[in-house]
């Protein structure tokens, strides 16, 4: 479907039937994955988020983004645990409990929490401008998507006995751009004291703390929001969908979360996001799965990466754009 809606329904049993034998023939779902436009998309994709870079996915068709999202969904957390196996020296069995055992610490004191409280209070603490109400909300925001396996496993030596040499490490982990987490961390907090409104901080704050940063399966309790859409599919939680069956709320909460260095990590999107919004701040590489008659509706869509503080001018580096 595209993003107008499609009225009346076929009720000729000749075309069902004819859609029925021609639904037998296609390969099934899985098949799909290895598409010669799909395979290179998702390899792309894959690549950039093991290597730190959050990702814009624009295509015009509300099946192509469910699509997209299910095969992201699927090579991402293949790749999870794989790279986590190959990274602590365990079969994939152990890693997995290893990684959630370690991610469970951040809930106790004598584990990851105080230490990373700590680390936060201390570079809270150049920010009077945020009152103890934001930043314990902060403080809470960022632990809970630090202890999700998708940062355990990429980011922590789960085997550390010191806390604070395991929190510092992943701190220090940078990604292609030369920045690493911990640095993005901080220009998260001066960009929510220096540079947004109290209502706009505020936004930015409600958005991330109604983010789930949980594995597979948690959807959010709107019935409007993009992972309702795909009720039935197995969703990563740090890629989400954005297109015209979004709520314009749930959208705007996707773009205030993304331009964060939390989740979501990759956005897929339809034209909805092509125009007027800002998804810059955090991102520098843009993917066209599907092109449009007008080049200028390219232009538009490269420019949500393209804006005045982008990262891509903070790092000096290009703008990288794919069209697969």
């Amino acid at each position: 479907l595209d993003e107008e809606p499609i009225s009346g329904v076929v009720r000729d049993q000749r075309v069902n039937r004819y859609i029925e034998k021609l639904t037998g023939v296609l390969p099934n779902q899985a098949s799909y994955a290895s598409h010669p436009k799909i395979a290179p998309m998702v390899a792309r994709v894959l690549d950039l988020w093991r290597q730190g870079e959050k990702v814009v996915v624009f295509c015009h068709y509300r099946e192509t983004g469910r699509a997209i999202v299910r095969h992201l969904s699927e090579a991402f957390e293949k790749r999870l645990w794989g790279d986590a196996a190959e990274r602590l020296g365990l079969d994939e069995k152990a890693t997995r409990k290893a990684v959630v055992d370690f991610g469970a610490r951040f809930d106790t004191e004598g584990g990851m929490r105080r230490p990373l409280n700590n680390e936060l209070t201390r570079r809270l603490a150049l920010y009077p401008e945020l009152k103890s109400d934001e930043q314990a909300l902060i403080q809470d925001v960022v632990r809970r998507f630090l202890r999700t396996p998708l940062f355990v496993g990429r980011y922590f030596d789960v085997h550390a006995r010191s806390g604070e040499r395991a929190l510092q490490a992943a701190f220090g982990n940078k990604d292609i751009s030369g920045i690493a987490l911990g640095d993005k961390i901080d220009a998260f907090l001066k960009f929510i004291a220096k540079r947004c409104l109290p209502l706009e901080r505020a936004q930015y704050l409600d958005a991330l703390n109604r983010m789930q940063p949980g594995m597979r399966g948690e959807l959010q309790v709107e019935k409007d929001d993009d992972l309702s859409l795909l009720r039935g599919v197995d969703v990563m939680p740090n890629i989400r969908l954005a297109n015209g069956l979004v709520a314009q709320e749930t959208r705007q909460r996707l773009m205030l979360a993304f331009n964060t260095p939390f989740f979501p990590e990759v956005l897929v999107a339809s034209k909805v996001l092509s125009e007027g919004v800002d998804l810059h701040l955090n991102c520098r590489y843009l993917i066209h799965h599907d092109l449009s008659w007008n080049p200028s509706t390219l232009e538009q869509r490269t420019g949500r990466v393209d804006r005045i503080g982008a990262k891509a001018e903070v790092v000096s580096k290009p703008i990288e754009v794919f069209m697969p």
